[in-house]
């Protein structure tokens, strides 16, 4: 009995994934549905500098062929805008992708607002979607902010909302801090 308490401690031990960053931005919730992530924005408000991560929950509607030619642009500012951009990048959805894809690993970001903005080229270089909650549940560390969602009408020139309501796109946004060493 000793032994397989001890082999199932050991088990649980094991299996226990590491401690992640602390989640300073969350939106979760039941899917509502997918849309095109071209022109889509996403915001938040961090109250201190730092080292960020930053994933959104995407899908590859496209099926086995990837989604190619998307890029994401971190942008700072009250609303979103192409006029201030903080950082980009451009990805590549694997076939049947549907998860948390993490956008941008390490980010330094100082105390402001920010705004994730999506663009894809569309079919059929890119089927590439975001996931979308109803009703979502938005997690926020103390001093920060969730801002709501923006979609652009008229090609990134201006953005209506933004919206804060109990509609929201999947989005993570972790604090990367540098681990303690074991000893």
């Amino acid at each position: 009995m000793k032994l397989f308490i001890a082999l199932t401690a050991s088990a649980l031990l094991l299996s226990t994934a590491p401690a992640r960053a602390a989640d300073l931005v969350s939106v979760a919730g039941p899917l509502f549905g997918w849309t095109g992530i071209d022109g889509i924005a996403e915001g938040w408000s961090i109250a201190s500098e730092g080292r960020f991560s930053i994933a959104a929950h995407l899908g590859n509607g496209n099926g086995g062929p990837p989604a190619t030619g998307n890029t994401a642009y971190l942008t700072r500012g009250a609303l979103p805008s192409m006029a201030d951009i903080v950082a980009s990048t451009s990805f590549t959805l694997p076939g049947d992708y549907d998860g948390m894809f993490t956008l941008f690993a390490d980010v330094t970001l100082s105390p402001g607002d920010y705004w994730l903005i999506l663009f894809s080229p569309g079919p059929p270089d890119s089927y590439a979607n975001w996931a979308a909650a109803n009703p979502a549940t938005i997690t926020v560390a103390p001093r920060h902010r969730f801002l709501g969602y923006a979609i652009s009408i008229d090609g990134w020139a201006t953005f209506r909302g933004p919206y804060n309501n109990e509609y929201a796109y999947g989005l993570v946004i972790g604090d990367v801090r540098e681990r303690p060493r074991p000893f």
